[in-house]
């Protein structure tokens, strides 16, 4: 994050993976020039389904279906959590008065229920 040079940062947990029109449509809403996005995504391997991001639920802090502009993030992981970095991430640089759109249409595949995956212990 220190040395990202873009104007906005996304994420990528290493065991999922980006749908084909991922790039397109971050750099489509990203016009808007909102604080943050909230993506739609898909879920495979377990209980597959379709999450839109208009609906994800105010407990969801998951930081790979958000894009946030560089410049609104002040603090940085704390790498010393083994679980929840994501939350306390996202509960540090994400405030009530910051704007936000959506992507509708979803972009990321989330792999759920893999074993040895940390949010699964």
């Amino acid at each position: 994050l220190k040395v990202a040079s873009g104007d906005y940062i996304a994420f990528l947990d290493g065991d999922d993976l980006l749908l084909p029109n991922y790039v397109k449509n971050v750099l489509e809403a990203t016009k808007n020039k909102k604080d943050y996005y909230k993506a739609s995504w898909e879920r495979f391997n377990i209980q597959p389904g379709v999450f839109f991001a208009k609906h994800l639920p105010d407990w969801n802090w998951a930081v790979w279906c958000r894009i946030i502009r560089k410049d609104k993030i002040k603090f940085m992981f704390d790498e010393s959590l083994r679980k929840y970095e994501d939350a306390k991430f996202l509960q540090q640089n994400i405030t009530n008065d910051m704007s936000c759109g959506y992507i509708d249409e979803p972009i990321y595949k989330y792999r759920g229920g893999r074993i040895g995956s940390l949010s699964n212990e």
